[in-house]
């Protein structure tokens, strides 16, 4: 899934997205925190971790 694709899946702009080097990809909240929005190998145990205040509550999950 590409970066643009996910910021209209989740209307998300795509200045507050970025792509990490292991396929990742994180939405960076006003905090400066990246919260893993997308990740490719859907079997991770902690590829969605991050740390958080709850702001991102209401980002849905994208699995590959």
């Amino acid at each position: 899934m590409t970066i643009g694709e996910l910021s209209k899946k989740h209307n998300l702009p795509i200045n507050r997205l970025q792509y990490r080097e292991d396929g990742r990809v994180e939405w960076v909240c006003d905090h400066g925190v990246g919260h893993t929005i997308y990740h490719p190998d859907k079997n991770t145990k902690y590829g969605f971790v991050h740390g958080c205040d709850g702001c991102c509550s209401r980002i849905k999950i994208q699995e590959s």
